[in-house]
């Protein structure tokens, strides 16, 4: 089943958070991330090789886009 990821958890992750990287590696399924998600996290990130770290890290989520109702 897919579950999306909230903001919060990737950047727990991205800290090394224990229970963060616990919780993502133990996942199982198709990983989901919003497109909010994906514009918080490059608003938060630095130039040079933490924004490459982030550009590889997204690849391994589907983002999906947020339309509205």
């Amino acid at each position: 089943m897919p579950l999306l990821i909230d903001t919060d958890v990737i950047i727990a992750y991205l800290r090394d958070r224990p229970e963060a990287v616990s919780y993502l590696e133990n996942l199982t399924g198709p990983l989901l991330i919003s497109a909010v998600t994906v514009a918080e996290l490059y608003a938060g990130v630095r130039d040079g090789a933490e924004r490459t770290a982030l550009d590889s890290f997204i690849q391994a989520f589907e983002v999906v886009a947020v339309e509205a109702i």
